[in-house]
């Protein structure tokens, strides 16, 4: 087995490719992730029970909530907005400033 994974990571870096699981190539958990199209983005990560209510306005909300992220566009300050998986939320992110909303996920 050791000798079969060696062999896999030799020729992975021979050939330039990567061995990355595609959980690490694509973190949700970040707002770099988010942050396209002119967005900029921001994280609050403390735990929100199971809603939040927005502070402001923003182009884009994600909520994150166990393994799970509900991407909202269009949030107004006020909105209250919960998981659609009925866990807590673990952290929230807020974009603004895009030239086009993005669904990327």
């Amino acid at each position: 087995m050791k000798r079969r994974l060696a062999l896999t990571l030799a020729l992975s870096l021979i050939a330039g490719l990567s061995i990355a699981p595609a959980a690490l190539a694509k973190d949700t958990n970040h707002t770099d992730y988010w942050a396209t199209n002119g967005l900029e983005c921001s994280k609050i990560d403390e735990s929100q029970g199971q809603t939040w209510i927005s502070d402001g306005d923003y182009d884009l909300v994600v909520v994150k909530a166990s393994k799970y992220n509900d991407v909202i566009a269009g949030v107004s300050a006020g909105d209250t907005l919960r998981a659609s998986s009925g866990k807590d939320i673990s952290h929230i992110i807020t974009c603004v400033g895009g030239d086009d909303v993005y669904w990327g996920v």
